[in-house]
């Protein structure tokens, strides 16, 4: 919660106990993060470039809801047209 809080990107890589909710959560529910490695292939091993794939859409993404990023301009330019008289 303290990653949503601080408005973190999360990569989610459940390995045990209540993590694979917590991805579900985070993934499917809240849609604030992305899923590194699915709980079903927890004992295979991952490559570096899987790693690096996650890596880049999550800091395209905080590039995107950054100030001037994408995302904020267009919820800028909607707002600024449902707001006018």
């Amino acid at each position: 919660m303290e990653s949503l809080s601080m408005g973190v990107p999360i990569a989610a890589w459940p390995m045990h106990s209540d993590q694979p909710r917590n991805t579900m959560l985070v993934t499917e529910v809240l849609k604030v993060g992305l899923v590194v490695r699915e709980w079903a292939q927890r004992k295979e091993l991952i490559s570096s470039a899987t790693i690096e794939s996650s890596i880049r859409k999550l800091m395209f993404v905080r590039r995107a809801v950054s100030k001037g990023g994408t995302s904020i301009i267009q919820l800028e330019s909607f707002l600024s047209h449902i707001s006018r008289p």
